[in-house]
């Protein structure tokens, strides 16, 4: 299952229903929640998939990776994606009994580089 809470600027928070929330398998930790600092971004993704996504990390630009690499599911093909100069907007996909697709959105970092 996974449920994100969006924090803009000003203080205000939007949190996304939760996906997913009915397929949990055997092989799987919960993971958690985490919070990133406000001047934090997410420049990358890894995770498993097969039939449905198993697992996600993210990767900051404090080089934090969160949650733990053990959380998730264990099965599946290992997945990256990223795109230099980008951080992670937004999340998109689709889920019924189990999350079983999703896409990342990327923007540009505006006035700045980051590898």
């Amino acid at each position: 299952m996974i449920q994100i809470t969006y924090a803009a600027d000003d203080g205000t928070s939007f949190a996304a229903p939760k996906h997913g929330n009915l397929g949990e398998a055997s092989n799987t930790t919960t993971c958690g929640s985490f919070n990133l600092q406000p001047d934090e971004k997410i420049i990358q993704v890894n995770g498993r998939y097969s039939a449905r996504i198993n697992s996600l990390q993210f990767v900051t630009t404090k080089n934090r990776q969160v949650p733990d690499p053990a959380c998730g599911g264990t099965d599946g093909a290992m997945f990256t994606d990223s795109k230099l100069g980008y951080y992670l907007s937004f999340i998109s996909g689709r889920s019924g009994v189990t999350l079983d697709a999703i896409q990342f959105h990327w923007v540009k970092f505006l006035g700045m580089t980051y590898n």
